[in-house]
Parts: structure tokens; C-alpha cells; sequence
């Protein structure tokens, strides 16, 4: 412990450009910990950068090691081996005092309560450029202060190498392809990093007065409204039919910002609908801006009501929960993103969750999005049916505005299921479609996965309706 506080001392004498005569050596186990104290500062420092509104980001946190990885190769390469550790510590320390007084200066500026004089105003053009040349003098000094606090004096020259050290961690660190872990509201992929923004720079993208920005929903007003949209749906469920299996759906549209989720929802509950008898017993979660007004938006808390207003409508033994979710998605689930109101997860372990604590046996799962495969191993089993527009490893495609159909939902609903047709038939029939779509483009097969359960397939299939129910109209080209 005294050998980590006196890397705190090195550094905070160094940010003043002092040196620390006889200066402490430390090994690997106090490197590793301050690597880990500035990760989760760095960590810290986005979140509060993205504001209340702002979302987590799991991908992110690679790139926070990534980042501090790419920091101490680049240093130790500046400093001999004996000398590394000690230096590389006080370096991470240092770089954690330059990230509070970034984070103080961003505090300072929004709460600044004074104004420059008209004569002045010109300053505000300068503002900038003068803080950046500010702190790299600041930064070069105080890394010069490291160095000969623990290079022995007369070894490597040692303002070169601070000078010098400095363009090596810009090329570096520009080159990473760095996010954030906490990306608040106006947050721009296209200028996160490099490899995102020279593409955007050469096709014309970056121009914010070319892009259409996305339209936002009042957030209170979104909250305030979820109980009575959703009693509203719940309410005109159509009663239970007696005598045989009931079949209720609800259908989640996800993703806000792209019209093709909403698309196909409703194209592949009217297909569902065509060959299963749903008779009325559909709710439906939106996020869309155009129908935050009228329709319940898809969040976490709205599904597991859906779920629960259904559950006690059914009969849990003998009917069936069919859920379809299309979005996008992750490793985590399905994403729930309505701008400026939330942006969340669905993930296979909510799913079932909620549907186990309402004691729904009986459920079809369709997910149309990307590593939608996450969502078989904790759905399947002999009493579900679970369909995924990918597997757990890769992504899904089709998702642009202006399509109709993702590919998944194209081959299965607009394609393949027809009445008269089971799930698993066109199911496998919309499997060889979108690999030979996917063969066509070039793609990375998705590998949409199927699981079948034996006994909710034997209940389904007195249930399948006859072929001379009206049918999708389909389209004759590819997607």
C-alpha cells in the first residue's frame, strides 16, 4: 500500500513539474492496480459525460481496456525495462489528474455565470485552441517531472523522449476504434472514432445538414399515457373461445428510429393470423414515434403487463403465448430504443423470466434481429417453439428503412407461411431462401436457428388453418 501511495506522490508533484528525488520503485501488482483504478475512472468520466438520458454500452468496456492497453505499450516504450513499472504507474496516475481536470473544466464551462464583454466576444473563437495548447505544455512538463524522478539523472534525455511521446499516444489512440461505455442522447457513431468517421468524411455522411435528424417524443407525456394504451389492448382482447386451444400473440416492434420494424410486425402478424387462429388475442408494443400517442410503447415494464394481462386471460395449461419481437439486437438481447424517452435490452433471460413467473408452458418465440440466437438455449424445451433470424454468433440482415421485409421476415412471413403451412415447414423452407439471398450479396450467413418442441408441436397442429384462408401478397423478386 505505502508503494501505491507513493506513485500518487510522484504523480502529483510531477502535475506541478516537480521531480520526486529517490523515488520508490514498484513492480507489475501496483501497475496493475492503478490500470484498473483508471479504467473504472474512465469508465466513470463517460457516464457522467452522457447525462441522465444517456445509455450503457457493454462493447464499450473493451474498448476502456483496450484503451489503457494501447496507453502503457506505447509508454514502455519510451523508458527502459528496469525503469517501466515505476514510470508506467505515475504515468496511469497522471493521466487520471488530467481526466478530472477535464472533467472540473466541463463542469466549470456549463455553470459559468459570467459573460465576456462584446469587446471580447472574439475570444470565444480562440477558447479552444488556447486550452489545448495549455494543457499539452501542462502534460509534456509534467511527464518530463516523471521522468527524471524515475530515469537515474543523465540516462535518455528525457525531455525529448516527454516531447516525443506525445504524437506517438495521439497516433495510437486515433488508430483504436474506440466507444464509449455510456453514450448519452447525441452521441455520433460517425464521430467516435476513425475508422467510423474518414468512411463518413469520403461518402458525405458527416454533413449533420444532410442527415435527417431523428425525431424525439415528450418523455413525461410517454410515461404518463402507458397505463391507459395499454388497458386500452388489453381490454379489447377478444374473450376465450372454449372447447380448444386459444392462441394469443404479442407483437414487439423495438427499434424507433427505422420504419421496417413496424412494417414488419404488422406483415408478419397478418401472416400469423392467416394460419393460426389469433381471433383478436393480439397486443401490441411500438416504439415509433408516430404511434407513441396511440399505441403502448415495447419497454421492459410494458412487456412483463402484456404477459401478465394475457396470462390471466388464457388458459395456462392448454393455450399458447405466441411472442414476436423485431429490432435490433446483441449478444444482449433485443434492443428497446425510443429517442428520447429509453434505451434498453430485452434479454432471453427476461423473456424467461417473466413468461415462468406467469406459468405460461405453452409459447411460440420469433425473434427477427441480430444474434437473436441467444434466445434458444433458455426458451427451448419441449413445450416451445423458439425461430431466430440468426444465431448467437452473427448478425441478421435486411434491417434498412426504406425495406418492408428484413430478410428473415421476408422469407418466413411474406414467403413461406402460407395456410395450410406448420411453423417448422416454412420455417426451414425460409432458411434455404435467406442462404441463398445471403450467398447472392456476399454476406456472412446469419444461420437463423429453429428448435421444435415435441408436444407444443403435436397441440399445434389441429390448430393450423385451411389453405383457402387469404394468403400475404408476396412480391416475385428477392429482397
Amino acid at each position: 500500500m505505502a508503494k501505491f501511495f507513493c506513485i500518487l506522490k510522484i504523480a502529483l508533484r510531477a502535475a506541478i513539474w516537480k521531480a520526486t528525488p529517490q523515488a520508490c520503485t514498484v513492480g507489475i501488482l501496483t501497475l496493475l492496480g492503478w490500470s484498473l483504478v483508471a479504467t473504472a475512472a474512465e469508465v466513470t468520466y463517460e457516464y457522467d459525460l452522457a447525462g441522465a438520458t444517456g445509455w450503457f454500452n457493454p462493447y464499450g468496456l473493451n474498448s476502456a481496456v483496450a484503451q489503457i492497453a494501447v496507453f502503457l505499450a506505447v509508454a514502455c516504450l519510451f523508458v527502459s525495462a528496469q525503469f517501466r513499472a515505476t514510470f508506467l504507474s505515475a504515468f496511469i496516475v497522471l493521466g487520471l489528474l488530467t481526466t478530472a481536470v477535464e472533467l472540473l473544466a466541463v463542469r466549470v464551462n456549463a455553470h459559468w455565470p459570467f459573460a465576456l464583454p462584446d469587446a471580447l466576444h472574439w475570444l470565444q473563437h480562440y477558447q479552444q485552441t488556447a486550452l489545448f495548447v495549455i494543457v499539452l505544455i501542462w502534460w509534456i512538463g509534467a511527464v518530463y517531472a516523471i521522468m527524471r524522478s524515475t530515469i537515474p539523472e543523465g540516462r535518455g534525455r528525457p525531455l525529448l523522449r516527454a516531447v516525443t511521446l506525445w504524437p506517438a499516444l495521439l497516433v495510437a489512440l486515433g488508430a483504436l476504434p474506440y466507444y464509449p461505455t455510456f453514450r448519452g442522447h447525441d452521441f455520433d457513431r460517425q464521430r467516435a472514432n476513425l475508422w467510423e468517421y474518414i468512411p463518413a468524411v469520403l461518402d458525405g455522411s458527416l454533413d449533420a445538414d444532410k442527415r435527417p435528424q431523428p425525431r424525439r417524443v415528450d418523455r413525461e407525456q410517454v410515461e404518463l399515457a402507458q397505463p391507459a394504451l395499454l388497458e386500452n389492448q388489453t381490454s379489447a382482447l377478444a374473450p376465450h373461445a372454449p372447447g380448444r386451444a386459444n392462441v394469443y400473440a404479442i407483437g414487439l416492434a423495438g427499434w424507433s428510429e427505422q420504419n421496417v420494424f413496424v412494417k414488419e410486425l404488422d406483415g408478419g402478424l397478418k401472416s400469423l393470423a392467416a394460419v393460426l387462429p389469433l381471433d383478436g388475442h393480439v397486443i401490441r408494443l411500438i416504439n415509433n414515434v408516430d404511434t407513441a400517442g396511440n399505441t403502448p410503447i415495447a419497454s421492459l415494464q410494458n412487456f412483463a403487463t402484456a404477459v401478465h394481462a394475457i396470462a390471466r386471460a388464457m388458459d395456462r395449461e392448454r393455450d399458447v403465448l405466441l411472442l414476436f419481437m423485431t429490432s435490433h439486437g446483441s449478444p444482449d438481447g433485443v434492443a428497446l430504443r425510443l429517442t428520447g424517452e429509453l434505451y434498453t435490452d430485452l434479454s432471453p433471460r427476461d423473456v424467461a423470466m417473466i413468461l415462468d413467473s406467469e406459468g405460461i408452458t405453452n409459447r411460440i418465440v420469433i425473434v427477427s434481429a441480430c444474434y437473436s440466437g441467444v434466445f434458444l438455449e433458455p426458451l427451448a424445451n419441449d413445450d416451445s417453439i423458439v425461430l431466430t433470424a440468426a444465431d448467437a454468433d452473427h448478425p441478421s440482415f435486411g434491417c434498412s428503412d426504406e425495406r418492408e421485409w428484413t430478410y428473415f421476415g421476408d422469407a418466413l412471413f411474406n414467403r413461406s407461411l402460407t395456410p395450410g403451412e406448420d411453423l417448422r415447414q416454412a420455417f426451414f423452407d425460409a432458411k434455404l431462401t435467406i442462404s441463398q439471398w445471403e450467398a447472392r450479396d456476399g454476406l456472412t450467413p446469419s444461420n437463423p436457428q429453429g428448435f421444435f418442441g415435441r408436444a407444443l408441436t403435436n397441440k399445434l397442429a389441429p390448430l393450423y388453418l385451411h389453405p383457402s384462408s387469404p394468403t400475404p401478397m408476396q412480391s416475385a423478386a428477392g429482397p
